[in-house]
This record gives C-alpha cells, structure tokens and sequence, in this order.
C-alpha cells in the first residue's frame, strides 16, 4: 500500500444516485457545507436577524446561524456569529458587497490556521517560562 500523503486530487466523491426502481437500499451522503464566522456585529444583534437578512439576499437557501459567546467583556463589545451554507453560495457570500459595511468575514480555513497559530505561539511561551523556571 502506498505510504504517502493525501493530497486533494487523491479525493474520490461519488457520483452514483440513488433509485427506487433498484433493489439496492436507497442511502446518501450529507452535503457538505460552507462554514464561515462573521463579526464586528453590533452586541445587539441576535441570530434571527442575521438569520432573516441572509435568506432575503439568498432566496432559495436555508442557512443556519448561531451566534458565539464572547469569552471576554470589552469596552468595544461586538457579536460574532457561525454560519452553516450551500456550497454554492460560495462565491456570493465571499463578495464583501454582500454583507454590510465594516462587518468582518472568516472562513474555516482561515480560522484554523489562526487557531493553530495561536496554540504554537503558546507552547513557545510556555517553553520559554518553563525554561525561566527551572
């Protein structure tokens, strides 16, 4: 067996559907979604806002919003929300005249490249005052 890492060309999605004129059992995959996080909200936003506004400017598209806790109180406070859509919004939600102005857009690769950037930032730190210590 060859040894070496995936890369995407070495990904294989089906394309067989399902019929009821076979005797096969009728099963399907899960279709895979576009996640993204939005932020810089005023706090005073809720998810059904956010929720009525995306489906209005995307008919025909059922998107699921939630919004995240903030971990910490600031004087700044803003609302961020996690959003669940249509791959094929894809290229509409990625428009920045889509969404209003000064609201901030991450997609889930950028989100977590930065949250493995911020994990290895730590465990330098924490070398580093593990090395202080001894």
């Amino acid at each position: 067996m060859n040894n070496t890492a995936k890369t995407s060309e070495s990904v294989i999605i089906g394309k067989k559907t399902a019929t009821d004129d076979t005797s096969e059992p009728i099963f399907r995959a899960r279709e895979s979604k576009l996640w993204i996080y939005v932020g810089r909200w005023d706090p005073q936003t809720d998810d059904t806002q956010i929720k009525d506004y995306l489906e209005k400017n995307s008919p025909g598209y059922t998107l699921v919003v939630q919004k995240l806790q903030s971990k910490k109180q600031t004087r700044d406070q803003t609302t961020s929300f996690r959003i669940a859509a249509h791959k094929d919004l894809q290229d509409v939600i990625y428009d920045p005249t889509y969404w209003p102005q000064a609201v901030m857009l991450l997609s889930t690769c950028i989100t977590w490249y930065h949250l493995i950037y911020v994990i290895l930032s730590n465990i330098k730190l924490l070398n580093a005052l593990m090395y202080l210590t001894l």
